[in-house]
């Protein structure tokens, strides 16, 4: 569906593209002609069609995304493509289904042209794929003609796409029922009803089928916010009396009501898809506040509007960390933190100069004293930092807390929207929880213990970073949240709103700061979900994994309990539900369950 008619990036044509989406191809390309040759190749020109396939916005292609998106199965995911594939602009016979194997029907020849327009389809296709699946994409294999270069391979690699070359003129893959079954992430029957509705009502439009219903609805629509629309001004934009437009509606088995809710349903989780705030979609929708908005998406989607949008951080523009948040955004890292991990870099970490250099903050000093005397640590007694060092802490998680505390004391952020207790609650515990977990997992790797703490302390600094540098948007998920958000809902509304989260933000300060290599490997290799690099690594991003686990698991339960009135106490039967759960044993989780209480008692006092 897009070609080059000579071989320049101004000359691609987009005219066989829907509307809609020549827009968001166009705007891919004005930012391609900057770094393009001004002579394309052949090669260039497939892989530049590919890129701009994939870099297609879910707005781009319409409701018929967020269809896909709410699908049941992968069968159910092909079916609805297929039944819409003509919306998308493919031609009917694109894809075909035989005895569990589908082809897409793209007559590839060694003519360029046909090369081009074969990749932009199935580059669109496999990213609707990624925008319904996410990472966990169904294990299929795409068999490519042998006639696209080893390049688009290599490069439909790197998006944990399976291809190899094939000798066929058409690109083809097989399923199976185990495949075909498998669940979409965030299957939604309502939302597909809705959508479903609007792509039905698109079709009527376009078709001109003469349904005043569609009619109407395309009126509405074009009012914004929706509710400056009422009956009478959609009748006279229609030139019928308003007792005409009330009849023939009713002829058509619906009212003015109901189409009216209709489109603002549609267009509300369409907002919500694109990362819209829920201050933005209340207002856009015509709700007097916030509140009321809240609570007629909860009573007909059966959950909050940020809990729902925190689930789609996948739909987020893939925007570089870069353009997001600038270098010189970030201060610079502490005097104090930069000549320790000078110290540790060099291996000359003396016991005396460690403590020579935390003196000099008596700040620093206070609550390092604090920590190592907390319930976290037996409620031991020091009184300066040497005894802290000899019988508490020990000279590594001092460098850990001295890093974290002094890193984190760099950043200012408006504390009316930042739980400074809850941040560190979570950092203490996970660190502690990493330590206790690698211990009984991997007893022959205690000598990453130190790692496993220090990454604890550090995977959420990022949240003081996106605090700090991007305040706006961190006020406004802090404040929609509520409080209801989990951290992992957090991560995934963070990704869709502001194009980064906390642990990418992170590893983002962790690689700006030069922090400890070790440390900063775990934290880029968390923020990817991806594997890491080395089994070292790998061992103790598991175990980090299993500390955020456990943590959520303790924080939900602990919740719960609050919010029934409840004194908090860890049955016995929660504790076996959690262990079991994340693997882990029962005494294991019911110690880390005695330190979330005592942790969260000394950051109350302390932060």
């Amino acid at each position: 569906m897009i070609s080059f008619t000579e071989n320049t990036v101004e000359s691609a044509d987009l005219t066989k593209l829907p509307i809609r989406m020549q827009n968001g191809a166009l705007r891919t390309l004005n930012k391609l002609k900057v770094k393009a040759n001004s002579v394309l190749s052949d090669e260039e020109k497939v892989m530049l069609a590919l890129e701009v396939a994939m870099s297609l916005k879910l707005e781009d292609v319409g409701p018929i995304g967020g269809r896909l998106i709410c699908c049941e199965t992968f069968e159910d995911w092909l079916s609805t493509f297929i039944k819409h594939i003509e919306i998308l602009g493919f031609q009917k016979k694109f894809i075909q289904f035989n005895q569990n194997k589908y082809s897409l029907e793209i007559d590839v020849k060694e003519d360029i042209k046909c090369q081009t327009e074969a990749i932009f389809n199935f580059g669109l296709f496999l990213r609707l794929l990624k925008y319904s699946f996410g990472e966990h994409l169904p294990l299929i294999t795409f068999h490519i003609p042998s006639y696209f270069d080893q390049r688009v391979l290599t490069a439909l690699s790197e998006l944990n796409v399976s291809c190899k070359h094939y000798q066929s003129t058409n690109i083809m893959f097989q399923t199976n029922e185990k495949t075909l079954s498998i669940r979409l992430p965030d299957a939604n029957k309502k939302a597909a009803r809705v959508f479903e509705k609007d792509i039905q009502r698109a079709i009527s439009i376009s078709t001109s089928e003469g349904s005043l219903v569609a009619e109407a609805i395309h009126v509405i629509k074009t009012f914004t916010p929706p509710s400056d629309v009422n009956q009478t001004k959609v009748a006279r934009q229609l030139c019928v009396s308003e007792r005409t437009l009330v009849r023939r509606l009713q002829k058509e088995g619906t009212n003015f009501r109901a189409i009216f809710n209709e489109v603002r349903n549609a267009q509300a989780l369409s907002l919500l898809f694109q990362g819209e705030s829920i201050e933005f979609i209340s207002a856009h929708q015509g709700f007097s506040e916030r509140a009321t908005f809240e609570r007629a998406f909860k009573k007909w989607q059966g959950m909050t509007p940020v809990a729902m949008q925190s689930r789609f951080a996948r739909l987020n523009n893939e925007i570089a960390l870069s353009d997001i948040i600038d270098t010189d955004q970030i201060p610079n890292l502490p005097g104090v933190a930069s000549r320790l991990l000078s110290m540790i870099r060099e291996d000359k970490v003396h016991i005396n100069e460690l403590i020579a250099l935390v003196e000099q903050d008596p700040i620093l000093v206070a609550k390092i004293l604090s920590i190592a005397n907390s319930g976290a640590f037996g409620y031991l007694k020091a009184d300066n930092i040497k005894n802290a060092i000899l019988t508490i802490l020990g000279t590594q998680k001092l460098q850990a807390l001295v890093l974290s505390l002094v890193s984190a004391s760099a950043f200012t952020v408006d504390e009316e929207c930042f739980n400074y207790g809850l941040f560190w609650h979570r950092s203490l515990c996970i660190a502690n929880y990493a330590v206790t977990i690698n211990n009984t997992i991997n007893p022959l790797f205690l000598q990453q213990n130190d790692t496993a703490y220090l990454s604890g302390l550090l995977h959420n600094i990022g949240h003081l970073v996106i605090a700090s540098c991007l305040p706006k948007g961190h006020k406004q998920i802090a404040l929609e949240g509520n409080k209801e958000l989990s951290f992992e809902q957090l991560i995934g509304i963070q990704s869709l709103r502001l194009g980064i989260n906390t642990l990418e933000a992170s590893a983002f300060l962790a690689k700006l700061w030069r922090l400890p290599l070790a440390t900063t490997d775990v934290l880029v290799t968390i923020s990817m979900n991806k594997s890491a690099t080395s089994d070292t690594t790998e061992k103790i991003v598991n175990v980090l994994k299993k500390a955020c686990l456990l943590y959520s698991a303790i924080e939900r339960s602990n919740n719960q309990q609050q919010l029934d009135g409840a004194n908090v106490k860890f049955s016995a039967n929660t504790i076996g539900y959690i262990a079991n759960k994340i693997n882990l044993s029962t005494d294991l989780v019911d110690k880390c369950c005695c330190e979330f209480q005592k942790m969260k008692n000394y950051v109350k006092s302390t932060f």
